[in-house]
């Protein structure tokens, strides 16, 4: 089974349209989760009757979470902008579709469009026993609707759609696009949750304490897991399914971007620290 889920954070009134987009796929989720973070009643509410007018809504779960993390952490954003806990709406979804018998995962954000062919893609290359890690395309309004990382030579990683990502660049450069398209199987799920388990001390997928900004919410471990061996050699491939990111204004980030690499790749650097001296 293939679930799909969605994280919404102020992208209500983008939902209609992400509906009305799984309503069309070719090849629909076995399930799909939609997930809001932290929204008043009233919102709430509009989602609910959102949800309602949609066929999609036979295989659906509205959630809600109203739920803050202690220490959460926020490096990127200005203490008046409110925060997206995307990585820990996420890991409420993760479990309630492996309890729900769910064994591949997709993962975009509420502002996003899927492309009809993003379930049966994804579920061609999440097949099989290894753990394995995918990024879909994103496709821009600021880059003419292609993907940002096509306009750079260190990030075209669209050459092949199982283009192995083995270098610290490309993955540095284009991680922080990374959250609003990825996939991966139950596998993939167990080992990331191992990694952090033993490494960082919590028991799930994606960092449950981290807020950011342009992608960033998802948490650095998200990211830096996927540098584990074991999921790299299963091919942490990149499909040629995708989504479109509706354009809308975004939050001012605190610090700029170069900052948010260098901070990126200190953490990568720890995190590589650790698996060469810990056993997982």
């Amino acid at each position: 089974m293939i679930g799909l889920i969605i994280i919404s954070k102020n992208q209500v009134p983008y939902m209609d349209q992400m509906l009305c987009k799984v309503d069309e796929m070719t090849v629909k989720p076995d399930r799909l989760y939609y997930i809001l973070d932290r929204e008043p009643k009233k919102i709430q509410e509009e989602a609910t009757a959102t949800m309602e007018k949609h066929s999609c809504k036979s295989f659906s779960k509205l959630l809600f979470n109203d739920k803050v993390p202690d220490n959460v952490y926020r490096p990127m954003m200005t203490p008046d902008v409110d925060y997206f806990l995307a990585g820990y709406c996420r890991n409420i979804c993760i479990k309630e579709a492996l309890a729900d018998g769910c064994d591949k995962l997709v993962f975009i954000d509420g502002d996003c469009l899927p492309e009809g062919d993003i379930i049966k893609g994804y579920d061609e290359y999440l097949s099989g026993d290894k753990p394995i890690v995918l990024c879909g395309r994103r496709d821009d309004f600021g880059f003419g609707y292609t993907d940002q990382r096509e306009h750079n030579k260190y990030t075209n990683i669209f050459r092949d759609p199982f283009t192995n990502i083995d270098e610290e660049a490309p993955v540095l450069d284009s991680a922080v696009l990374w959250s609003c398209n990825i996939g991966m199987n139950k596998a993939a799920i167990e080992r990331l949750i191992k990694i952090n388990s033993t490494l960082y001390g919590y028991d799930c997928v994606f960092s449950p304490i981290f807020s950011g900004c342009w992608g960033g919410e998802d948490g650095f471990l998200g990211v830096e897991c996927f540098y584990d061996k074991e999921i790299i050699l299963a091919g942490l491939g990149v499909p040629r399914t995708g989504i479109t990111h509706i354009h809308h204004e975004r939050p001012k980030a605190k610090y700029g971007h170069a900052t948010f690499i260098e901070a990126l790749r200190n953490a990568v650097t720890a995190h590589r620290y650790l698996l060469e001296n810990y056993e997982v």
